[in-house]
């Protein structure tokens, strides 16, 4: 028999209640942090949308103290600290929890025979992508124009000793300024783009406005050449743009490139884009040759899923056929 929709809201909130004390003691927190390393990828997922939001900005209940993670075999410490407990405990859980498509991803690329050497994190936000590639002792440049991003990604590097070279600018199609566009309190969901901005405004009131420096990811390509490099594109709507810049990197150095696109419009000109440079596109998560074949443009612009890898021609062959 079902509960009725009062009786299962109550349920949910008294177990957001538990482990919300659970997770805000020091004395039962270690026991909630081993039971949630030993989860699944799926039940990380889960945990991640049942709890990600159970502190508040400010949250007295949430006492000092460490989260751990387990990617690959390395412990990653994440920094839990009651004057910003949410944005805190949500990257906690967020890191495994969130986008595990891509992090099942990260972790098939990692472990390759010819694995990641140079990981750019277009987009970085917290750094929280940034941070995986950090603990495998992977080169790792963090691109976010966005100050308020930064705090939590040096409190990472600092807890763990990690080097990410972090770099204060926006990534796009030429050099100049532009503004930055978020909603109040939710940094992640920066554009550059104004249709974006007008629907941020539309669906998230209040928003602010920094202008930011804007470069090319060309400028960064000196030194790649012969190296194995992931780009990692979530930046709101301006992923043509970010690839435009690119265009140097792709043909010389061919990175693999991991991208979001919730622009369903924007779609032909992505595909347009990446085949003339010799890209064939792949649903996440990808796997070698366990996985599906290239997507062709039709699959490609009616999918519902928003995250997608694109290989250089030759590598994507030899992935798909072995």
């Amino acid at each position: 028999m079902q509960l009725a929709q009062p009786a299962r809201s109550l349920a949910k909130s008294a177990v957001q209640a538990l482990v919300r004390v659970l997770a805000g003691r020091p004395a039962t927190r270690g026991l909630l942090n081993a039971y949630y390393n030993g989860l699944s990828p799926d039940s990380k997922a889960a945990f991640h949308r049942r709890f990600a939001e159970i502190f508040l900005e400010h949250d007295p209940r949430l006492v000092r103290g460490e989260w751990v993670i387990l990617f690959m075999g390395s412990s990653i410490h994440l920094p839990l600290r009651p004057e910003q407990a949410r944005l805190d405990w949500a990257a906690a859980v967020s890191i495994l929890g969130h986008e595990t498509e891509i992090k099942s991803t990260y972790e098939f690329l990692l472990g390759a025979p010819s694995s990641i050497d140079v990981f750019l994190d277009v987009g970085a936000n917290y750094g929280t992508h940034s941070m995986l590639f950090a603990s495998r002792g992977v080169k790792t440049i963090a691109f976010e124009p966005n100050p308020q991003c930064l705090s939590f990604c040096e409190a990472v590097c600092e807890l763990n000793r990690f080097e990410i070279r972090r770099e204060r600018v926006a990534i796009g199609d030429h050099d100049g300024r532009l503004n930055l566009v978020f909603p109040d309190g939710e940094t992640w969901l920066g554009t550059l783009v104004p249709k974006v901005a007008d629907r941020l405004a539309e669906t998230h009131g209040r928003l602010i406005t920094e202008s930011v420096e804007l470069t090319t990811l060309d400028r960064f390509a000196d030194g790649l050449q012969g190296r194995r490099v992931l780009l990692k594109i979530d930046v709101e709507g301006g992923e043509i743009a970010v690839l435009k810049g690119a265009a140097r990197t792709l043909e010389q150095v061919q990175p693999v490139v991991i991208f979001e696109t919730n622009d369903v419009a924007a779609r032909a000109d992505l595909w347009a884009l990446l085949n003339d440079r010799g890209y064939r596109l792949f649903d996440l998560p990808f796997y070698g040759e366990r996985s599906a074949a290239p997507l062709d443009s039709a699959e490609f612009f009616n999918r519902a899923t928003t995250n997608f890898i694109a290989l250089p021609r030759a590598e994507a062959t030899k992935a798909t056929s072995s």
